[in-house]
């Protein structure tokens, strides 16, 4: 019998794959790509450095979306009545300090510091005239301090005069007669009569001394009280000139040429050029933060940054309530940033 001869499909062995390959497609599904893991590795590089630098900026940072940029505004308003005469600026105009904004008629007043100046002058004469009493009132006491020293000088020669005609009338047995001695009486005791007049005109003298001092100081008085007009006067005339009170820009303008405006009324605004921000931030946030911190702020429309400025202040606010929900909030810490904006 012949051998037989065992025979393979060639499809058969072409479908049968090489050992290597059936290797290599064994370890591809056992484990992940290479790029995948390669990919991971850089998330997490990344995710490492962003972490660990918003942590070093959170622990020496603190933020809050409580803030605003404010401004100091002037309120500009007459201090008298008057009428408009002159508007020398209008809405966002810039003025300086001491500029003048507008001015009212200054007609009236110029009037009544014509009519001080007056009554001032006239107190002035007659200060003048009652100062120059005093001197002649003086000359008149001394006059009168004269007469009675002579009459009394008089009076004593008098008086020395009859007591000795008493004695020689008396004493003499005849010396003088009866009527040398009358004589004598008489004249003594019409001296002891001057003297006291003379003594009495002393003193009225006296007297119209301290009224003419007296005239003097009220005289002096009128005087100071007229010069004391004559400057309120001159200030009134200067209030008719509004001026600015500090640098900025002008708004609010409520006033036109001829209008009639009254004692404390609102006329126009200055607003000043120092522009700062002022943010609110939370008790437990105050232990980094210092005055004189650097800051930066951005803005949540234009998301501008850049706008650095130093923390000059730091106060505690008080307690706010919430109108909303009618409940009490912590107290805010108010940080006043200056040149925020320049």
């Amino acid at each position: 019998m012949g051998a037989k001869e065992n025979t393979i499909p060639l499809n058969h062995v072409a479908a049968r794959p090489p050992a290597g390959s059936a290797t290599q497609k064994g370890k591809t599904r056992n484990g992940p790509p290479r790029r995948f893991l390669v990919i991971g590795a850089i998330v997490a590089v990344l995710g490492l450095f962003f972490g660990v630098r918003y942590w070093m900026y959170a622990s020496t940072h603190e933020d809050t979306d409580d803030a605003y940029v404010t401004v100091n505004t002037h309120q500009i308003s007459s201090r008298i009545t008057g009428t408009v005469e002159q508007l020398l600026v209008d809405d966002n105009w810039h003025v300086t300090a001491g500029q003048p904004l507008l001015k009212l008629d200054p007609r009236d007043y110029q009037v009544q510091l014509q009519k001080d100046r007056a009554s001032y002058l006239q107190a002035q004469a007659q200060l003048l005239q009652a100062s120059a009493q005093i001197p002649l009132v003086e000359a008149q006491l001394a006059q009168a301090r004269a007469q009675a020293d002579s009459s009394k000088a008089n009076s004593d020669y008098l008086q020395r005069t009859f007591e000795r005609n008493s004695q020689l009338f008396y004493q003499g047995r005849g010396v003088i007669s009866k009527q040398d001695l009358d004589t004598a009486q008489s004249q003594a005791e019409t001296s002891v009569a001057t003297y006291k007049a003379n003594l009495a005109a002393v003193n009225v003298a006296k007297e119209n001394l301290k009224v003419a001092h007296a005239q003097e100081e009220a005289a002096r008085a009128e005087a100071e009280a007229a010069q004391a007009q004559v400057k309120n006067s001159e200030l009134q005339l200067s209030y008719c000139t509004i001026v600015a009170p500090v640098s900025g820009r002008i708004a609010e303008k409520t006033v036109q040429t001829g209008n009639r405006v009254s004692v404390g009324q609102a006329l126009l605004a200055v607003v000043e050029d120092n522009v700062w921000r002022e943010a609110n931030s939370k008790e437990t946030q105050l232990e980094r933060i210092r005055v004189g911190s650097r800051s930066t702020s951005r803005s949540m429309r234009s998301r501008t940054t850049g706008l650095r400025a130093g923390l000059t202040v730091c106060n505690q606010a008080p307690a706010r309530t919430s109108p909303c929900f009618h409940r009490t909030t912590p107290p805010a810490i108010s940080l006043r940033l200056f040149n925020a904006y320049r």
